[in-house]
């Protein structure tokens, strides 16, 4: 179940802060619950979920640090997904910020002796006097009711109210005083329900997920799209999980992550991690391959694909060890052209990236040691001239490998900026028309980095050649392409793209 609690009826644009938890109530075999009292607030067990972790995850680590027990996912059970609109929270700073907090919440039967295990609470929980104790259900909510702190501390109001509705779930009292009643409600874009639509629990749980359904289309519907961005799996500054948020910051309800020639990025999200902008962002898989060529730079994009395909994660794997004598034989160039050397802790950072590693990685390091002041500068000073004097020992792939690698994994197969290919009008339309009859499935129109002539005549050889349309950002992050903001190309932000007709 979902619920979104919002008083105040706050807007998504009023809201100045978002944060994501988890909690677990636990209850006993003599029908008590296991609450925390902090700073006054009573709270269940659990807290905020750090970045890139799954909710189970964040939930396991919460419980060991707060409880001192381990709890293992086959012994829990969802409650509610409560998303509070919070107008005014007093913040600890003293700042006032109008907030969105979405809380996991999760239930487990377990009889824990609480002076037998060691728990690892942070100095904030210390000195907040962070304690556990145990509170018959029958009593817990008269206890949150008459807590005395809600009159000293505005901020405990807020997370007894919240756990008060928590148990209202819990115990079945929600469904009974927020029961739908007959030929009252009419959700937009579907049809009226009928008499009697709520008279079980299932019912009322189906009418709150076309609810919750029926409002994350009209999201989708009302915003814009961008298929091109980068995380750091690859080249990016930031995580799979943290563009999904910024997209939904910046109302953009469709994107393809195509991270270069890797698909680790991909599966961190396909495996579960949980958050509001989730809900809202659809996120189709999406990589950007590498392609050999004479001239330029070319790069297949590659969409809607399965990503446990066996032959394109083998040939994931040999790109990524590719890459890395790609990036040895850059800094030994460096080493030889113009006496650069990197300590040697550097070098074993950038070889345990949690993704690909590529010319950025090497840009950040000619930053960091002062040779240039940004990421263009090191491609223009150092890295275009090393890049062009190693490539012959880069193994790389024909653009028709990439195209039948996507093709193969059920997927659509797309040109990249093709003003980076460097060639003249004629001669990129014999590459297009060569590449169409090869199984070119699109080509991307919409680009940062093209001109408003240029989209015009990618959008004429699309027409021509009957090629699916794309566009993106191709979104890096402040520190790789600062003057690039995700959502955005050089023909402003996008609506809509032939391209997500063909999407399954």
């Amino acid at each position: 179940m979902i619920i979104n609690y919002n008083p105040n009826e706050l807007k998504e644009t009023d809201i100045e802060e978002y944060e994501e938890k988890v909690r677990l109530l636990i209850k006993n075999d003599q029908d008590e619950i296991l609450v925390a009292n902090y700073g006054g607030a009573y709270l269940l067990p659990g807290g905020k979920i750090d970045d890139n972790e799954l909710v189970i995850e964040a939930l396991i680590r919460e419980i060991k640090e707060e409880v001192g027990v381990d709890v293992k996912e086959n012994d829990i059970t969802s409650i509610v997904m409560f998303k509070y609109y919070q107008k005014a929270f007093p913040k600890r700073n003293g700042k006032v910020l109008d907030r969105k907090i979405t809380t996991h919440y999760y239930k487990a039967n377990m009889n824990i002796d609480l002076n037998m295990h060691e728990r690892n609470l942070t100095e904030k929980e210390v000195k907040d006097n962070f304690k556990l104790e145990w509170i018959k259900e029958k009593d817990l909510k008269d206890v949150i009711k008459n807590n005395p702190s809600i009159k000293e501390n505005p901020r405990v109001g807020y997370m007894n109210t919240e756990l008060l509705k928590v148990l209202d779930v819990y115990t079945g009292e929600y469904e009974k005083e927020y029961r739908i009643k007959e030929n009252q409600v009419k959700i937009e874009g579907t049809t009226e329900f009928g008499n009697n639509l709520a008279s079980t629990s299932d019912d009322y749980i189906y009418f709150l997920y076309f609810q919750r359904m029926n409002e994350i289309q009209k999201f989708r519907d009302s915003s814009n799209v961008d298929m091109h961005m980068h995380s750091v799996y690859s080249d990016g500054d930031l995580t799979p999980n943290e563009l999904i948020k910024m997209a939904y910051k910046n109302n953009i309800g469709t994107i393809s992550i195509t991270d270069h020639d890797t698909l680790k990025g991909l599966k961190k999200i396909v495996t579960g991690y949980r958050h509001e902008e989730a809900d809202y962002v659809k996120v189709i898989p999406g990589i950007e391959l590498s392609a050999k060529t004479d001239r330029g730079r070319m790069h297949i994009l590659g969409y809607d694909f399965d990503i446990n395909d066996k032959a394109l994660n083998d040939k994931m794997n040999e790109l990524k060890n590719n890459s890395i004598y790609s990036v040895i034989s850059i800094i030994n160039q460096l080493k030889i052209d113009y006496g650069i050397v990197f300590d040697s802790s550097d070098i074993k950072d950038l070889f345990s990236n949690v993704g690909n590693i590529g010319r950025p990685h090497v840009a950040k390091l000619l930053i960091k040691y002062g040779y240039v002041n940004g990421v263009q500068e090191a491609f223009d000073k150092y890295l275009a001239d090393a890049y062009n004097k190693t490539s012959f020992s880069n193994k790389g792939i024909s653009y028709i490998e990439c195209i039948n690698l996507i093709k193969n994994a059920g997927g659509i197969s797309v040109l990249a900026h093709p003003n980076q290919l460097l060639l003249n009008d004629d001669d990129l339309e014999n590459k297009i028309k060569e590449m169409v009859s090869n199984g070119l499935d699109g080509i991307e129109v919409y680009h940062s980095g093209h001109s408003k002539e240029e989209t015009k005549k990618y959008l004429e050889i699309a027409n021509k050649y009957n090629l699916l349309i794309s566009g993106g950002s191709d979104y890096h992050g402040k520190s790789v392409k600062p003057d690039i903001n995700i959502g955005e190309t050089s023909n402003g932000k996008i609506k809509r793209l032939s391209l997500l007709s063909k999407i399954k």
